[in-house]
């Protein structure tokens, strides 16, 4: 009963332009949109008798810059060439989540969280610096800047975000006569991936058995004292891990690279 509109301020800048005759033209825009008062689900415990509510959290901040260009490289009687480019930088940040924590408002998947002052879809998880050499244990990173080889849910930050830095595409336009070619990249740079799967594809336990198959990566695996690996000791029983209680092993072991470039066409 007490919920309320969201509140929005945009602002929107932008520019064309055209040279020699539009054989170059393009076009540039810059846009900021400040939310307030965000409706979002916060979490309850169970004894109250329903699990969630909606309330207005905080606020968010979306902000970015994208450009365009495009050429006429060759225009003649039978045949041209045009190529366009584009690109965009978007940004997002939360503001202010109202005092509640990154666990108690929704927006996320057991991987992701909605968390002060990162991007939504920020991936909340405990950090780890790598595998101890000697017993092929992981080894975490405390919020004091220390290590540990005890897991636990108390070490989480965040420690990549789904958002790319910037995306784009390039195209080409080939035309003779009435024949016509393009070609198509698009990229995206910055974003991270949270491969979920690898975490029982790499290793050798899963809640109730692990029925995964495995891939190339198991090999780069601890297997005795002195091993530098990627992956730790190979094991059917996930207590040999420390703290890891229940099958929730979510740590930036499995954050992994997801820029590309592809032809699309």
């Amino acid at each position: 009963q007490n919920l309320k509109w969201e509140t929005t301020e945009v602002f929107d800048l932008g520019l064309e332009f055209g040279l020699f005759g539009d054989r170059i033209t393009g076009e540039f825009a810059y846009y900021r949109k400040d939310t307030r008062d965000v409706l979002m689900k916060v979490t309850l415990p169970r004894i109250n008798g329903f699990t969630e509510y909606t309330d207005n959290v905080g606020s968010v901040l979306n902000y970015g810059v994208e450009a365009k260009l495009s050429t006429v490289n060759v225009s003649a009687a039978n045949f041209s060439w045009r190529t366009d480019f584009n690109i965009a930088f978007n940004r997002n940040r939360i503001i202010s989540l109202g005092g509640y924590s990154e666990d108690a408002v929704g927006g996320g998947t057991n991987d992701t969280r909605v968390v002060e002052g990162g991007s939504i879809g920020t991936f909340y998880m405990v950090p780890v610096a790598g595998i101890d050499s000697e017993t092929g244990l992981p080894v975490y990173i405390t919020p004091e800047g220390g290590t540990t080889t005890t897991y636990s849910q108390d070490l989480r930050v965040p420690v990549g975000k789904g958002i790319p830095d910037a995306i784009g595409g390039l195209n080409n336009t080939f035309t003779y006569k009435n024949w016509t070619l393009s070609t198509l990249l698009v990229f995206s740079i910055g974003a991270d991936v949270y491969n979920h799967s690898g975490k029982y594809q790499q290793t050798a336990w899963a809640n109730g058995g692990n029925f995964w198959n495995f891939t190339p990566q198991i090999y780069d695996r601890w297997v005795q004292p002195g091993d530098i690996s990627k992956l730790p000791r190979l094991t059917l029983d996930r207590t040999t891990y420390s703290g890891l209680e229940v099958d929730y092993w979510n740590t930036s072991l499995w954050v992994e690279d997801a820029s590309y470039l592809r032809v699309r066409n």
